[in-house]
């Protein structure tokens, strides 16, 4: 992966001043190259937790089996835009 695209989009993020999981999702929606008709989804290890520990990429809804991703691979396996 290039590190820079990378450290980049952290970068952005830093900068936009996220204030909501919401606007994090947001921004990296926005960046990541997430195929149409898809969205991205934050995993955290369990509902008293705000680490973040992967993403999912997903159709409408989150029924069913998805990989989840590091933040690094969701990147690597997608691309930015």
């Amino acid at each position: 992966m290039d590190e820079q695209k990378y450290q980049n989009i952290l970068k952005e993020i830093e900068e936009t001043g996220c204030t909501s999981i919401k606007d994090y999702v947001w921004v990296l929606e926005q960046r990541i190259n997430i195929p149409e008709g898809h969205h991205l989804v934050a995993v955290f290890e369990n509902n008293d937790s705000d680490e973040i520990i992967g993403w999912i990429v997903a159709k409408t809804g989150v029924s069913g089996n998805y990989p989840v991703y590091g933040l690094d691979e969701l990147i690597q396996m997608y691309g930015t835009k």
